[in-house]
């Protein structure tokens, strides 16, 4: 042998069951409103976009991300959302996005 130390893989990041509940909730409120965007309800009298009234549950998510793990897992959480969730309106065929 070299004596050299056997190399040992990596060991993946290991995330808390409530991270990724957080962050399941989180896609799952962007993914919603993007899909009831286009339905119009009404609250308080207003004619709404439907999506108005999950969207705003995702800045408080977010804070929430932020606050508890950091910028950093934030943003990576994010940008899962640029890349995953923003392209919606694609994968359903509008036209008019």
């Amino acid at each position: 042998m070299s004596g050299q130390a056997p190399q040992t893989l990596p060991t993946p990041p290991q995330y808390s069951l409530w991270f990724v509940l957080v962050v399941a909730v989180f896609i799952t409120c962007l993914l919603t409103a993007n899909i009831t965007a286009v339905k119009l309800v009404q609250v308080f009298g207003l004619i709404v976009p439907a999506g108005i009234v999950v969207f705003p549950l995702s800045y408080i998510i977010g804070d929430v991300l932020t606050e508890v793990y950091g910028y950093r897992q934030a943003r990576r959480v994010i940008w899962l959302d640029v890349h995953f969730v923003n392209p919606t309106p694609v994968h359903f065929g509008v036209d008019n996005v």
